[in-house]
């Protein structure tokens, strides 16, 4: 019998596919600032004339090419030294706050994170709900969950409601620790988290979040940071996967 298919699912192919062309354009584009055309020639077999095009988004790469972009994702050597560009170091200390206030780099990251779970066989609407702590996750968090329809769970350092009941999380040493807290919900029970943050020094964040996900009884699924600076964080949560390591 031959297969057919219903209007409704190719039509949320045909727009997954059309999201994809537009998140590949804007990958291009924060690519550009820091490499020539030639060179995102080469690495691509594109032609410079439409890597330009593509990259200024006057028009939208072909299927063929956009499996050539994507595969941009696994080069090692371009994709760090785009992150670590956006990598703040001063005398007051590390920052990502370039990254945090760049939309296109926001997107860019929120790219590589989507790869990264496919290659670790997590496809994205597996996940239920993406935490993340309050100030530098929640840029990348908020952009993250609606690129994957997940809900976002925003980790406060306090309790702003009063009457309201609480999980409380902690982590981080005697001498730096950290509490966050999440409204207690029944709907957390048994659902997929997957936990997010820009930066970890010494894991105690991404502590206090996984000890606020086991308490809500949710099933922690993977842990992502943009950049894990040093190895301190490794002691206490080795869980983490950073998309950039440096040795600060």
């Amino acid at each position: 019998m031959r297969a057919t298919h219903s209007p409704r699912g190719m039509c949320v192919n045909k727009r997954v596919m059309y999201e994809r062309k537009i998140s590949s354009t804007v990958f291009l584009q924060v690519l550009r600032r820091y490499f020539t055309l030639q060179r995102i020639s080469e690495e691509t077999n594109i032609p410079i004339s439409l890597v330009s095009r593509y990259a200024t988004g006057k028009v939208l790469p072909s299927d063929k090419h956009l499996h050539n972009i994507e595969q941009l994702y696994k080069k090692k050597s371009l994709i760090h030294h785009v992150l670590r560009d956006y990598l703040d170091t001063s005398i007051r200390g590390v920052s990502a706050y370039r990254l945090n206030t760049d939309p296109e780099a926001i997107v860019f990251v929120s790219l590589l994170l989507i790869k990264h779970l496919e290659e670790e066989g997590i496809q994205p609407d597996y996940i239920d709900y993406v935490m993340v702590p309050e100030s530098g996750g929640i840029p990348l968090g908020v952009f993250f969950s609606y690129q994957t329809c997940s809900r976002l769970i925003i980790a406060k350092r306090r309790r702003n409601i009063l009457w309201q009941k609480y999980v409380a999380g902690l982590g981080g040493s005697h001498d730096s620790l950290r509490e966050y807290y999440i409204p207690l919900s029944e709907e957390y029970r048994g659902a997929k988290v997957m936990i997010l943050d820009d930066i970890t020094i010494d894991g105690g964040t991404i502590e206090s979040l996984y000890d606020i996900a086991e308490k809500a009884g949710m099933k922690i699924c993977c842990s992502y940071v943009v950049y894990a600076l040093g190895a301190r964080w490794r002691e206490r949560v080795p869980e983490i996967r950073p998309l950039l390591t440096l040795n600060m």
